[in-house]
Formats: C-alpha cells, structure tokens, sequence
C-alpha cells in the first residue's frame, strides 16, 4: 500500500476531506499543531496532523489521517502555513492600529502654551499660523540680528533668536 501511488481522482476526493477537517480547525491549527510522522512495522511512512484541543476543559490530543500520499503531506504542512500566515497579519494588523490609535493620544495632548507664555500669548500665536519665517531687524545699538516672526505647529520657535543686547555702550 506503501508504494502505490493514488489515481488522481482518489487523490483529490481525499484531499478534499483532509481539507475539510482542517478548516474544521482552522483557528487551532493557526496557533499549533504539525504534521507528524510514523513508520509501521512493515516499513511505510504514514502522516497525520496533530493538534490539541481544549474539550470540556480539558486537553484532549486531536489527529487528522492524512497517509502516505507525499502529495498529500505537502499540501497539509502548506495548509498549516497559510493559517499561520493568516493570523500573522491578523496580529500585525492588530497592532498597527493599537499603535495608531496610541499615536493620536499622544498628538492630541500637545501643550498649548510655552513655559512661562499666557494663554492670551498663546491664542494669539496659534492665530498667526504656521510659521513664515524670520526678518531682519536693526537694534538700538545698530547691531543687526534675526527675529522670530512665527512659531511651527510644534509649538517652538523655528529659529532661535540671535540677538546680543550690548551694555554700557
């Protein structure tokens, strides 16, 4: 029985009762199980799947007859493999969206006002809109340095200001 091989139509209407059983257990298979091998005493190799499964709260051992059909193993273990796959992005996708969702919490708690800054201080920056950039301004002293004309959406000014006050001059 070892050496024969199945005709076409035995193979598939078997293969369509293995997949059934598997689907059956999809979401275990997904997380556990393999398929597993044995020699008989006459020397032929015979596979089945293997799982466990939780039955009235307790572990009961489970296996799927799959034979000695080589084609038949390998479209198990394929099987198992796309399951496994399944529930990976299912997983990832799970936390790409906990990542998401935590990623806007955090936007949202952005401050509002810088340290020592008024709220009134505050509103009327935001009002300004985001930042144009700096213009050149002449000092008392007739030293030249950059002013901040607009603040970024972070809240910090997009340059610092480079202005030297002189004393006693």
């Amino acid at each position: 029985m070892g050496d024969r091989t199945p005709q076409p139509a035995e193979r598939e209407r078997r293969w369509a009762e293995i997949h059934g059983r598997m689907e059956a257990v999809a979401d275990l298979l997904s997380r556990q199980g393999s398929v597993a091998s044995r020699l008989t005493r006459g020397g032929a190799r015979l596979h089945s799947v293997r799982f466990v499964e939780a039955v009235e709260g307790r572990r009961r051992q489970r296996a799927i007859y799959v034979g000695a059909d080589e084609v038949l193993v390998l479209r198990a273990r394929d099987l198992i493999g796309q399951y496994r796959e399944r529930e990976r992005w299912t997983r990832e996708a799970e936390e790409a969206a906990r990542f998401v969702s935590a990623s806007s919490a955090l936007l949202r708690r952005t401050p509002s006002t810088r340290h020592g800054e008024s709220t009134r201080r505050a509103e009327c920056r935001a009002a300004r809109g985001p930042a144009s950039g700096n213009k050149k301004v002449e000092q008392g002293n007739g030293r030249v340095g950059t002013k901040v004309v607009a603040i970024g959406f972070t809240g910090h000014p997009a340059v610092a200001p480079v202005v030297q006050h002189r004393r006693g001059s």
